[in-house]
């Protein structure tokens, strides 16, 4: 595969469609292409993180305790890695071979330097995403204490 269709490829995904062409160019440029064989982990879980991972080609299974979710191409694994250190609370592991790009965070922050328009970007990005996350938590968390008989 290309750099030009890496590019085009990281840039459908968040939280590189909030970057410039030639950021993305630059994280494409700068990540190490990763072969990953069949039965292989990714990483375990509770490692600490230093770089996300996106998958070229070929699918990844996820999982935390009892629950497994499988991503295939064009899916970012370790958002949060690229932007913080991180403990991964789950393991990926290959179900089938596959090809990734690993993306050091360093150089996403190094790209956020390069392109300060687009770090506000990305942050308003994560905060809405989070704010999304968080508020059926709230929701759910009001209706239960709002139900709740105080203790006297």
């Amino acid at each position: 595969m290309s750099l030009s269709q890496d590019v085009l490829r990281l840039a459908a995904v968040a939280p590189f469609s909030a970057l410039p062409r030639e950021a993305v160019q630059i994280v494409a440029f700068s990540s190490e292409r990763i072969l990953l064989k069949a039965g292989h982990h990714l990483f375990l879980g509770s490692a600490r993180s230093d770089a996300g991972y996106f998958v070229l080609s070929g699918s990844l299974d996820l999982r935390s305790g009892k629950k497994t979710k499988r991503v295939e191409a064009d899916t970012l694994i370790g958002e949060t890695a690229l932007i913080a250190e991180v403990q991964r609370r789950y393991e990926a592991s290959a179900v089938e071979d596959c090809e990734l790009l690993r993306i050091p965070r360093m150089v996403f922050r190094r790209v956020l330097e390069e392109f300060p328009a687009a770090k506000k970007d990305i942050r308003a990005s994560l905060r809405r995403r989070a704010g999304a996350l968080v508020a059926p938590l709230e929701a759910a968390g009001n209706g239960y204490f709002a139900q709740q008989p105080r203790k006297r």
